[in-house]
């Protein structure tokens, strides 16, 4: 039996994930917070623990991005 590693992370990295998809797929202003609640599989309330907004968010999904580019260096 498989295991999907995104099932097994914790829901912020959840929704940092998700956002990420759609970010790329289809904008930043395109994608909405419910479209990103779905994707990630969590829900509305727990969405806001983490981020009190999108722009919370978005803010999140730069620094783990410059932390990754950071780490590749």
């Amino acid at each position: 039996m498989t295991h999907n590693p995104s099932s097994l992370s914790r829901p912020s990295e959840r929704i940092i994930e998700a956002a990420s998809r759609l970010f790329f797929r289809q904008g930043y202003c395109s994608t909405g917070i419910n479209q990103i609640i779905s994707e990630s599989g969590v829900a509305k309330a727990s969405f806001y623990t983490h981020f009190p907004s999108k722009e919370a968010l978005a803010m999140a999904w730069l620094r783990q991005r410059e932390e990754r580019w950071i780490e590749q260096l």
